[in-house]
């Protein structure tokens, strides 16, 4: 009998015990994820309301100029507006004969990939998570590059024009 006594009073000690760690480990785990989401929330970059833009300084050599105009709002980026031109003053998302040979190429175009990024950038309110569009890696790396620029501007609310030196690849 007394072995019995002894052995539920070690088993009660173990369960005690075990779900003492087991609550303490999930209020560490809790509080270190909220203090995690703070930080996020810390981190996340605080805009300028405005409109801020950024371009190239010369067109790629396919002839097409991209740009990017940001708008900004209660801190918050509400419209975005990506496309390339061309020395007429043509979007690249109403050329129709470049749509349909890079949809051919690549599958897919740029009045399909742009609403898609510029969606993204709304979304997430960061360069930094934009992904990557397939078919359209050299557009997707030029909307990031001009993103994170004319969003620079807007951290600290300049809102000239940024040109960046085109990379060609």
């Amino acid at each position: 009998m007394k072995k019995l006594s002894t052995l539920i009073a070690v088993a009660l000690v173990s369960i005690f015990a075990l779900t003492s760690c087991s609550t303490s480990s999930n209020k560490e785990n809790t509080s270190t994820t909220n203090t995690a989401k703070e930080s996020t929330n810390s981190n996340s970059a605080t805009y300028k309301d405005g409109t801020y833009k950024a371009t190239y300084d010369k067109s790629d050599k396919r002839g097409w100029k991209p740009q990017i105009t940001i708008v900004i709002q209660n801190g918050k980026i509400i419209k975005t507006d990506f496309n390339d031109i061309d020395k007429n003053g043509k979007l690249k998302t109403e050329d129709s004969n470049y749509g349909k040979s890079m949809k051919e190429k690549n599958g897919t175009e740029p009045k399909e990939f742009i609403p898609k990024l510029d969606q993204q950038l709304i979304n997430s309110q960061t360069a930094s998570k934009i992904d990557g569009i397939t078919g359209a890696t050299q557009s997707t790396t030029k909307f990031k590059e001009l993103s994170k620029a004319a969003l620079d501007k807007a951290k600290i609310g300049d809102s000239h024009e940024i040109i960046l030196p085109m990379k060609e690849n």
